[in-house]
């Protein structure tokens, strides 16, 4: 069985008498095993309370499902542990009888079963002894389905678990609050009232009736206000540690600092003059025109699609094809400033990160072309070689990993024993993905200084990116380091 750290021991002890827990610690530093140790602690108050066996029901994302087993396996190896089938009906069915029959005592779930599954739970009176929410930050918009069904789950207890909870936005930390705590946390628009500041902006619009303009006025959330206040209401029940950065008194260094540091650097390149050329129509325009002739027009119809689009030609030079779809093709200065990067060194391992799934693709073939083993890991790898993919490069079978940040941030674990760099080609606009992407190798088990290197394209959309994204992590620290 693993022995907890003291600091997660502590966790423990602070949250087994309660009905409800949110730990919010950073990436890396071993929620999971916490998660483990308290819903079977909770698990074992209500087979002592009620003399029944209730199982754990813990709901994450897909690609954490092996995580979840094997730790499961790791720190509790004589517990049963049963694991939906998402592409099987009758696996569906099995997951249900199971938990009539209380054969398991632990079930694994995503957390879109949620929308399918609650109403059987309820049908057939199935109650858990504790619900384990991991990347609970999925239920932060109060209105979705997911958090309105999870919310109907029956459960004597309650742990929410997520690195970053609300985001930078303090208003989407009610939902969570609200699932854990339905009485205290009820009203939405006090908590907006308490702990956040408003703004009323006008905006023209025109009536539909006759169309004579008029102007509207609408209400506009922008930053936290009354943090202690806000600090004081969860911390009874509220979890946050650092890695190595002080967290709380009696950490005054994080609760890893054995961990080395980890440094960033940043490689500028300039755009190829036919990028440049495109680049400049989209940003001016929201339409570029490709081909050799310039007759095939690439269209941004509303400002995300912009920015997405803006976002690819930093990467390579962007194709439209026959059927309308849009393709990456070379050249791409960012891909020959990576490669320059790689070719230094013939046995060192290298972990690529990128948002979009076409410069992975291309990436990755473009690197075994050239006679280095690469392997993309996007939303379309299979189970087997997102968990193989960590032996696999250990084993040299490939030396690079081009991953999307969507797909690849979270779930994969054991790369750090084989590698210390992480090259960014772009980021993803979402801060969360960011750093869970960096923290696949800044964690536990890794021996070297952890280097991450962004590539930036000058002037363009990444450096306006780079900014937003400083500016939101300040915010979510603020939020979040509650004992700081």
């Amino acid at each position: 069985m693993k022995t907890l750290y003291p600091y997660q021991q502590e966790d423990v002890a602070k949250l087994k008498d309660l009905p409800y827990g949110l730990i919010a610690s950073e990436m890396g530093t071993g929620k999971t095993f916490e998660g483990i140790a308290l819903g079977v602690e909770w698990l074992r108050q209500v087979i002592e309370d009620a003399d029944q066996m209730l199982p754990i029901l813990v709901i994450c994302p897909i690609n954490t499902f092996s995580s979840w087993y094997y730790k499961f396996k790791e720190q509790l190896p004589q517990l049963d542990i049963c694991v939906i089938d998402r592409t099987n009906a009758e696996s569906r069915q099995y997951f249900l009888d199971s938990l009539m029959m209380k054969s398991h005592h632990v079930y694994v779930m995503h957390w879109a079963a949620v929308n399918y599954m609650v109403e059987e739970f309820n049908k057939k009176k199935i109650i858990f002894s504790a619900v384990i929410a991991d990347e609970v930050h999925v239920i932060s918009n109060r209105l979705s389905k997911t958090k309105t069904e999870l919310s109907k789950i029956k459960t004597y207890s309650k742990l929410g678990l997520s690195g970053t909870p609300c985001g930078d936005k303090p208003w989407q930390l009610w939902s969570i609050l609200n699932w854990l705590d339905p009485v205290r946390y009820d009203s939405w628009w006090r908590f907006i009232k308490r702990y956040v500041e408003e703004e009323y902006e006008e905006k023209e619009r025109i009536r539909k009736s006759n169309g004579e303009p008029y102007t509207d006025k609408y209400r506009v959330f922008k930053t936290p206000k009354n943090l202690e206040g806000l600090h004081a209401s969860i911390r009874p029940f509220y979890v946050r540690h650092l890695k190595t950065e002080q967290c709380c008194l009696h950490h005054p260094n994080g609760v890893m600092e054995w961990l080395p540091e980890k440094v960033y650097e940043e490689l500028h390149v300039e755009l190829s003059p036919k990028q440049k050329k495109i680049y400049d129509e989209m940003e001016a325009n929201m339409v570029a025109w490709l081909g050799e002739l310039e007759e095939t027009p690439l269209i941004a119809p509303i400002v995300i699609a912009q920015l997405i689009r803006l976002s690819q030609m930093t990467l390579a030079t962007p194709v439209v094809n026959e059927d309308g779809s849009v393709d990456l093709e070379f050249p791409s200065t960012k891909f020959d400033a990576l490669k320059e990067i790689v070719t230094q060194y013939e046995d060192k391992n290298f972990l690529v990160f990128t948002s979009s799934k076409k410069m992975a693709y291309l990436t990755a073939n473009e690197f075994n072309r050239l006679g280095i083993p690469a392997t993309a890991l996007t939303g379309d790898s299979s189970i087997g070689d997102r968990n193989n993919v960590a032996k696999n490069l250990k084993n040299k079978k490939f030396r690079i990993i081009v991953a999307v940040i969507e797909a690849a941030a979270e779930g994969i674990d054991g790369l750090q024993e084989s590698c210390d760099t992480i090259i960014f080609l772009d980021r993803s606009w979402r801060t969360i993905k960011n750093k869970q992407a960096e923290d696949r190798l800044h964690r536990g088990g890794q021996e070297k200084r952890v280097t991450i290197i962004d590539i930036l394209a000058d002037e363009m959309i990444d450096k306006k990116r780079q900014e937003l994204l400083e500016f939101k992590w300040n915010n979510i620290k603020a939020i979040l380091n509650v004992n700081q």
